[in-house]
Protein backbone atom coordinates (compact mmCIF):
# COMPACT_ATOMS: atom_id res chain seq x y z
CA UNK A 1 0.00 0.00 0.00
CA UNK A 2 1.30 3.49 -1.11
CA UNK A 3 0.68 6.45 1.43
CA UNK A 4 -0.79 9.25 -0.51
CA UNK A 5 -1.39 11.72 2.56
CA UNK A 6 -2.42 11.10 6.15
CA UNK A 7 -6.32 10.22 4.99
CA UNK A 8 -5.64 8.26 1.76
CA UNK A 9 -4.02 5.45 0.61
CA UNK A 10 -3.66 3.44 -3.08
CA UNK A 11 -3.41 -0.26 -3.00
CA UNK A 12 -3.52 -2.88 -5.92
CA UNK A 13 -3.70 -6.03 -7.16
CA UNK A 14 -3.44 -7.74 -10.71
CA UNK A 15 -6.92 -5.59 -11.77
CA UNK A 16 -7.39 -2.70 -10.20
CA UNK A 17 -6.37 0.39 -8.26
CA UNK A 18 -8.07 0.71 -4.97
CA UNK A 19 -8.53 4.44 -2.99
CA UNK A 20 -8.54 3.38 0.61
CA UNK A 21 -9.15 6.05 3.25
CA UNK A 22 -7.78 5.54 7.04
CA UNK A 23 -10.55 5.45 9.34
CA UNK A 24 -10.74 4.38 13.07
CA UNK A 25 -12.50 0.87 13.83
CA UNK A 26 -13.40 -1.33 16.60
CA UNK A 27 -12.36 -4.46 17.32
CA UNK A 28 -14.03 -7.06 19.12
CA UNK A 29 -13.30 -5.77 22.52
CA UNK A 30 -14.40 -2.43 21.33
CA UNK A 31 -11.29 -1.18 21.14
CA UNK A 32 -10.35 1.34 18.48
CA UNK A 33 -7.65 1.25 15.53
CA UNK A 34 -6.54 1.97 12.59
CA UNK A 35 -8.26 0.69 9.94
CA UNK A 36 -8.89 1.08 5.55
CA UNK A 37 -12.14 1.50 4.13
CA UNK A 38 -12.14 0.96 0.08
CA UNK A 39 -13.44 4.60 -1.32
CA UNK A 40 -13.54 3.14 -5.30
CA UNK A 41 -12.05 0.77 -7.29
CA UNK A 42 -10.06 2.39 -10.20
CA UNK A 43 -8.18 0.36 -14.23
CA UNK A 44 -5.49 3.71 -14.03
CA UNK A 45 -3.84 5.56 -11.81
CA UNK A 46 -5.40 8.85 -13.95
CA UNK A 47 -8.83 7.45 -12.85
CA UNK A 48 -7.69 6.98 -9.38
CA UNK A 49 -6.94 10.66 -9.42
CA UNK A 50 -9.47 11.98 -11.39
CA UNK A 51 -11.69 10.26 -8.65
CA UNK A 52 -9.87 11.49 -5.78
CA UNK A 53 -10.55 14.73 -7.05
CA UNK A 54 -14.34 14.42 -7.69
CA UNK A 55 -14.65 13.11 -4.12
CA UNK A 56 -12.51 16.33 -2.48
CA UNK A 57 -13.99 18.81 -4.56
CA UNK A 58 -17.54 17.59 -3.49
CA UNK A 59 -16.36 17.18 0.19
CA UNK A 60 -15.71 20.77 -0.43
CA UNK A 61 -18.97 21.85 -2.09
CA UNK A 62 -20.89 19.87 0.70
CA UNK A 63 -19.34 21.70 3.91
CA UNK A 64 -22.08 23.74 5.84
CA UNK A 65 -20.30 27.04 5.92
CA UNK A 66 -20.69 29.08 2.10
CA UNK A 67 -18.24 29.21 -0.30
CA UNK A 68 -17.93 31.24 -3.44
CA UNK A 69 -16.51 30.09 -6.57
CA UNK A 70 -12.95 31.74 -5.95
CA UNK A 71 -12.86 29.41 -3.22
CA UNK A 72 -13.87 26.15 -5.05
CA UNK A 73 -11.31 26.92 -7.88
CA UNK A 74 -8.51 27.52 -4.84
CA UNK A 75 -9.37 24.16 -3.53
CA UNK A 76 -9.23 22.46 -7.04
CA UNK A 77 -5.77 24.08 -8.09
CA UNK A 78 -4.83 23.09 -4.54
CA UNK A 79 -5.21 19.41 -5.12
CA UNK A 80 -4.22 19.50 -8.23
CA UNK A 81 -0.82 20.82 -6.55
CA UNK A 82 -0.79 18.36 -4.48
CA UNK A 83 -0.69 15.74 -6.63
CA UNK A 84 1.84 17.21 -8.92
CA UNK A 85 4.13 17.72 -6.64
CA UNK A 86 3.91 14.01 -5.36
CA UNK A 87 4.11 12.87 -9.04
CA UNK A 88 7.16 14.78 -9.12
CA UNK A 89 8.66 13.33 -6.20
CA UNK A 90 8.61 9.51 -8.61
Amino acid sequence: MVKINEKYYLDADSRNYTLKEKTKIKDKEGNEKDGFKDIGYYTSLDSLFNGLMKLETRKFIARDEEADIKALISKIDEIESFFKSKLGEV
